[in-house]
């Protein structure tokens, strides 16, 4: 049955950035037989109890004590339900939750089935989430990916911290064993990097991590193909007075060496 749908809780205070017409979403949700009204319900029933109350329902009323309102907004309807969850899913990304610093929304999980990751998107919800993104103008994207990058450095990537083990290491090793990328691919990667500023760009590399790479490279022959590639990169580059005399350096302190 396709009477599912996805629906914002707008604020009127603040203009969506994705789209100036509207206002600003402050909760994203999916449901059906008036499940969008529900949290009008819920905010008032908590209205005059005391403690600390959900953020949702603390902007519901705060707008209710300025004098204002929110506004249900369904945005996708005549869903099947699966649908209706990977759109809810894909919008919260897209906005990003206020409670783990990634962006604006109230919701507590990243939606779609018990909120749960792995899922594959249909064609369809693929096609609509992209005509979405595909109306958003240079500068809201731009934000839109900053916004992103930032919640996915440093401390807030969800890989922080974490050290792969020696068989997950064996398990990646083996499983990319092999595998050649294509070469549209390699096309493909290539236009979209162009005239890309790295991300790495300007940044050094600690003593320690230049000395672990030189232990990891330490007497590993280079096989012909590699020395092939190698050759062919170097063909036609003209190196700097300054990387000629570090290499000049580096050639006398392994003769003294030997």
């Amino acid at each position: 049955m396709r009477n599912f749908y996805v629906y914002y809780l707008r604020r009127p205070d603040k203009l969506d950035y994705f789209d100036s017409s509207k206002h600003q979403p402050f909760y994203v949700g999916k449901g059906c037989n008036g499940r969008h009204l529900e949290h009008r319900k819920e905010a008032f029933d908590l209205l005059h109890k005391l403690g600390k109350k959900k953020y949702k329902i603390a902007i519901i009323h705060s707008l209710w004590k300025q004098g204002a309102d929110f506004e249900e907004d369904i945005v996708f309807d005549n869903l099947a339900e699966q649908e209706a969850f990977d759109l809810e899913k894909e919008i919260i990304e897209m906005y990003g939750r206020k409670d783990n610093n990634t962006g604006l929304l109230a919701n507590l999980t990243n939606g779609g089935k018990g909120g749960m990751s792995g899922y594959n998107p249909s064609i369809e919800t693929r096609q609509k989430l992209r005509d979405v993104i595909l109306q958003l103008s240079d500068e809201e994207k731009t934000e839109r990916n900053k916004r992103i990058s930032l919640a996915l450095s440093g401390e807030n990537h969800y890989n922080y911290g974490k050290h792969r083990s020696l068989e997950t290491k064996e398990k990646l090793r083996e499983a990319n064993l092999g595998k050649v990328v294509p070469e549209e691919t390699r096309l493909k990667i290539g236009v979209t990097l162009k005239g890309r500023i790295s991300n790495r760009k300007g940044v050094k590399q600690s003593p320690e991590t230049i000395e672990k790479r030189r232990k990891a490279l330490l007497g590993k022959p280079r096989s012909l193909e590699t020395k092939e590639k190698i050759r062919q990169a170097a063909i036609g580059r003209k190196h700097t007075p300054e990387a000629k005399e570090k290499m000049r350096q580096a050639k006398l302190k392994r003769k003294k060496g030997n």
